[in-house]
């Protein structure tokens, strides 16, 4: 979206531009998660997209600004990339800003080793769910485990996503 000169004045006035490998921080308004935003036409519009297309021109269809600097507030176009939600999920928690799929997740209750412990004991289920404090269908499912056709989507979904698609 071309931007008139009244916007541009705006935005840079807002902006503190430093050096070319430097987070240029977003000094006025920001959303929850920290990101900078701008009215533009009546709606906000996040100060990073606008340094994007001033620098670069429109985000590809489809695609969000991932910030290689883990700073949303930051505005340096070098700072950022175009690239799917689901390659800005990889980066936050390759990078500790969200828990991964075991272990670190809230929700998890088990342990790896605990997990281990309920696949190889003999116990029933019930017993086992009481023990570890877990659903009995908990205790079901990780005796029987994840199908081997899940486990290759899985596997082919993060690998599709790491290479970009």
């Amino acid at each position: 979206m071309p931007f008139s000169n009244d916007v541009l004045a705006r935005f840079w006035a807002k902006v503190d531009v430093r050096g070319p490998d430097e987070c240029w921080p977003w000094t006025a308004g920001t959303d929850r998660a920290g990101y900078g935003k701008l009215k533009v036409d009546g709606r906000d519009v996040g100060a990073h997209r606008i340094s994007w297309e001033i620098a670069n021109g429109p985000i590809p269809a489809g695609r969000l600004l991932r910030h290689g600097c883990d700073n949303p507030a930051c505005c340096n176009p070098g700072h950022l990339t175009p690239g799917t939600h689901a390659q800005n999920m990889v980066d936050a928690v390759e990078r500790g800003r969200r828990p991964g799929l075991r272990g670190s997740h809230p929700r998890v209750k088990l342990t790896e080793e605990e997990a281990a412990a309920i696949r190889s004991s003999n116990l029933p289920g019930v017993v086992l769910a009481r023990q570890f404090g877990v659903a009995k269908s908990t205790v079901t499912w990780l005796r029987r485990g994840p199908s081997a056709a899940l486990v290759a989507r899985r596997a082919s979904r993060r690998a599709e996503v790491l290479a970009g698609g």
